[in-house]
């Protein structure tokens, strides 16, 4: 299997019946979030926030499990950084499938500390727990390969994704000083 492959298979997920079911779900969360902010539970600015979450989180279990084929046995991989060694070999298949595990959970480790300012680290353990639950969910679907690598590359991508908030962050933060000064 060549790599575009994964990456057509990833794109496949993306048909006009699971974006509707996306933005329903995200629509329902943006509700959930005005009743919420009406309520004074919640600050406003975090509704579309959550909005962009539940919808990238739908896309990743479309991804994951929900658009895969259900195999008859479990199919796991414990043996730690198998794919490196792969990629080591020679696997093409292994360097995009692994650089498609960390870009995925870019966008999670972006938006979660949107979500929870006043509790932003804990981003990494809470990415790492999306990661161990959805690998956790394939296997015991058995639609996809538990492997201990796919937690390592999805957490390093939430990592990346958290970086990239605290620097735009800082950022944010000097341009409002020097605006105030």
């Amino acid at each position: 299997m060549g790599g575009p492959v994964i990456l057509q298979s990833a794109i496949s997920s993306i048909t006009l019946q699971n974006v509707l079911i996306w933005t329903g779900v995200a629509i329902v969360v943006g509700l959930i979030g005005f009743i919420a902010y009406k309520a004074r539970l919640i600050k406003g600015p975090s509704i579309p926030s959550a909005m962009i979450f539940s919808f990238y989180l739908c896309f990743v279990l479309t991804m994951t499990i929900f658009d895969r084929v259900q195999s008859s046995d479990f199919h796991y991989e414990l043996d730690l950084f198998w794919s490196y060694r792969a990629i080591m070999r020679g696997s093409k298949t292994m360097v995009e499938q692994n650089i498609l595990n960390i870009l995925m959970f870019i966008p999670i480790g972006a938006i979660l500390p949107v979500l929870i300012k006043k509790y932003n680290w804990t981003v990494p353990p809470l990415a790492l727990s999306l990661s161990i639950c959805i690998e956790l969910a394939q296997l015991l679907t058995r639609t996809g390969l538990f492997e201990l690598d796919d937690i390592i590359n999805n957490t390093l991508g939430a990592l990346i994704g958290y970086a990239l908030y605290l620097v735009l962050a800082k950022c944010r933060e000097r341009r409002e000083v020097r605006a105030k000064g």
